[in-house]
């Protein structure tokens, strides 16, 4: 019981102290010394629609191409079903004993290409979220099972290791970094994603139909590698950046329809939606009344607004 009190003032004292791109290798990696494994895979997810949606994964000697793999033969795992039923109860399994069953040839192949021969898997809920955690342990030789000690021990630990990550991400964000407007997603610089918010994956999925929440997007991580870019600006969202050591922390916002006019006619629309008229409009910009008119016009068409008070609406949103 000392070791285990031990164990948890270090993990806490890490989440308090360390940055927030070092946290998850150093939490890990006590993880591996007090458990014992080979592999492992930490994810946040949304589980509300009946599949896994992942807002988040953390992995440990997994390369970052198994998460697409990974995707692929969810549906098949039948680790997955039970764990979700049972949240917060560990549960351990022989892959070669579990998976010995012909229809479960693509697992067999999946367990030896990434030498998961036994595994240890819990889900725990999060309140505060509506989403949950999932951890999933690893041990490559066929022979070494994991035993009820480990079961314990993960029991014990899942909650702590839940809320020091929430601790350290919350703490990252207060101190280092400015306050910023949308909704925020974590990425590590070759592009894994460590936490995304729901309404960040909304934006996302809809820029790119069909991503997970385990890297980002080819297009805009290579937009990002640029020197000097910190915004993404796609069809339906813009994305700004700040780098914080080898994190990125995206503020993902819809994209406005205010970007879609001209210099000029955010001009026009911006003095009328003060409630100037058009022939104040006019002399202020010094344009004829008639071209005031006809850019407010165009304005009207390309927002799909009709009167000025739906107008003001939109260039009050934050862009």
């Amino acid at each position: 019981m000392d070791d285990y009190n031990t164990l948890l003032l270090d993990i806490y004292h890490a989440a308090r102290t360390l940055p927030a791109d070092e946290f998850p290798a150093v939490l890990m990696a006590m993880l591996r010394v007090a458990v014992g494994f080979d592999f492992a895979r930490m994810l946040r997810a949304d589980i509300s629609s009946g599949a896994v949606v992942v807002h988040g994964c953390i992995m440990d000697n997994i390369p970052t191409d198994n998460a697409l793999d990974w995707e692929t033969i969810q549906r098949q795992d039948v680790v997955l079903p039970h764990v979700l039923a049972h949240p917060g109860k560990p549960v351990s399994f022989h892959c070669g004993t579990l998976f010995a069953a012909p229809p479960h040839a693509i697992m067999r192949d999946y367990v030896q290409r990434y030498e998961h021969r036994n595994g240890l898997a819990v889900m725990l809920p999060d309140a505060e979220t509506g989403l949950v955690d999932g951890l999933s342990l690893y041990r490559a030789h066929d022979a070494a099972h994991f035993g009820l000690r480990q079961k314990q021990l993960v029991q014990w630990l899942m909650p702590h290791l839940q809320e020091a990550l929430k601790l350290n991400r919350q703490l990252a964000m207060a101190t280092d970094l400015p306050p910023a407007h949308g909704a925020l997603l974590i990425a590590e610089a070759n592009g894994a994603i460590q936490h995304c918010a729901a309404s960040a994956l909304a934006l996302m999925v809809a820029e790119w139909p069909g991503w997970h929440a385990v890297r980002l997007p080819t297009a805009l991580l290579e937009a990002l590698r640029r020197t000097g870019v910190d915004r993404y600006t796609g069809k339906h969202l813009v994305a700004h950046c700040q780098r914080y050591r080898t994190l990125l922390f995206l503020r993902v916002t819809a994209r406005s329809p205010l970007m879609q006019l001209s210099r000029r006619e955010l001009q026009v629309a911006g003095l009328y939606g003060q409630g100037m008229r058009a022939k104040a409009v006019a002399k202020a910009l010094n344009i004829t009344p008639a071209t005031a008119r006809n850019t407010l016009q165009r304005v009207y068409l390309k927002l799909d607004v009709h009167d000025k008070a739906a107008l003001a609406v939109l260039l009050r949103q934050p862009q």
